[in-house]
């Protein structure tokens, strides 16, 4: 779970930042499956453009491009994690 805060948090700094990509390393092979799902997500749902990524021995990288509308704003308008180990919260898909 803490790769996917990491990752989150990633997203939230670069759109802060106004990045126009950033680049996220893992060195654990089991959370590669998981940052790929919801990569693939954010892509079909336009809040990222694209994403790349590059698996070796030692740690897969991914290059996420960040999306921008016309006015150079992002997409994105918040982006936070509301499950904490403390508070386990699981919803439907439907319900986001």
């Amino acid at each position: 779970m803490n790769t996917i805060i990491n990752l989150i948090t990633s997203i939230r700094n670069a759109k802060n930042a106004k990045l126009g990509y950033i680049a996220y390393s893992i060195n654990q092979k089991e959370r590669q499956t998981e940052i790929i799902v919801i990569l693939t997500i954010l892509r079909n749902n336009g809040v990222i453009r694209a994403f790349t990524y590059a698996p070796s021995i030692k740690s897969t990288k991914f290059i996420i491009f960040m999306k921008y509308d016309q006015a150079g704003n992002s997409v994105i308008r918040s982006i936070f994690s509301i499950s904490k180990p403390s508070r386990s919260l699981h919803i439907s898909s439907k319900a986001l």
